[in-house]
């Protein structure tokens, strides 16, 4: 016997065709489509969350939040793209600054890894600001593995980077907010340079020198040795993996002294000679100028 269906049965059919129809384009869709890049993703995800925190895009090509303390102080975060050993993932790592507008140069145009000498990623955060240490966390903090083309796995990295990145890096240049504060951030990261740096045994004059925060030391008019705080950087550098590789307090502190050593006595030159103090003083109102405006130029405010 022939069957007939009603003509609600039928319409209930259609329906139920039609919703499966249209998830089973969704889903395709979702499969199919061209996966979101770092930079993008890292600005969505990081972006959104660190704009209540003062932090904006900033202009340009290479994925940057910045954002201002003042008039002298600013906070860089970004990410760069790593190979990864194992096949079918790629790898990013987080990175961070504080700096001022006393630097030999601001060059976010530049990408992350032209500029990793003077960033540091969320592992060196970990490790120079902590004297407990635990290397596996400090493993997992460097950088983040996440698998090709997958964009929801990439998101839910960039998730995780995030959580870290408040946690481990934000209270740290949360603290550096003055000229005074960011030079206790550069000699804990260890990033306090000579003013005027060597290569190959030949000094070069802080006015040519394109890229250290050092001059900040006259900027802020220090007269203080730093012994104590090297002390305090041996300390942690004993507490946290001296004794692991061998290293002794007296080397760890040795290493520490002769890095104090030599930039106090560049400082110190400069004070005692008036003709390269006030070459100094000229030179940091030049960069501040020239730095502000920079600054400007990528859509910072202050």
């Amino acid at each position: 016997m022939r069957k007939f269906h009603s003509m609600a049965a039928v319409h209930n059919t259609g329906q139920q065709t039609a919703v499966k129809t249209q998830k089973t384009a969704v889903f395709n869709i979702q499969r199919n489509r061209k996966p979101q890049s770092l930079n993008s993703a890292f600005r969505r995800v990081f972006g959104k969350a660190l704009k209540k925190k003062g932090f904006t895009e900033v202009n340009g090509e290479h994925p940057y939040l910045a954002r201002m303390a003042g008039t002298e102080i600013f906070h860089v975060i970004a990410c760069m793209d790593e190979e990864c050993m194992e096949e079918g993932y790629r790898e990013f790592s987080v990175l961070g600054a504080a700096a001022t507008v006393y630097r030999g140069t601001v060059s976010l145009e530049e990408s992350p890894r032209s500029n990793d000498f003077w960033l540091r990623d969320l592992g060196a955060f970990y490790e120079k600001t902590h004297r407990s240490y635990d290397r596996e966390y400090h493993a997992r903090l460097v950088s983040f593995a996440y698998r090709k083309n997958d964009a929801a796995d990439l998101d839910k990295k960039l998730e995780q980077a995030l959580e870290e990145t408040e946690k481990i890096m934000l209270p740290v240049l949360d603290a550096a907010v003055s000229p005074e504060t960011c030079l206790e951030y550069l000699w804990r990261l260890d990033s306090m340079e000579p003013l005027v740096p060597g290569y190959d045994d030949v000094r070069i004059p802080f006015w040519k020198s394109p890229c250290e925060d050092g001059l900040l030391l006259v900027q802020t008019g220090s007269h203080d040795d730093f012994r104590k705080l090297t002390l305090k950087l041996a300390e942690r550098d004993m507490e946290r993996s001296g004794r692991e590789s061998g290293h002794c307090y007296v080397e760890l502190l040795h290493e520490h002294e002769n890095r104090r050593l030599d930039i106090v006595a560049q400082r110190d030159e400069i004070y005692a000679a008036p003709e390269i103090y006030e070459k100094a003083i000229a030179e940091l109102g030049r960069r501040k100028r020239t730095n502000q405006e920079i600054l400007r130029s990528y859509g910072l405010e202050f």
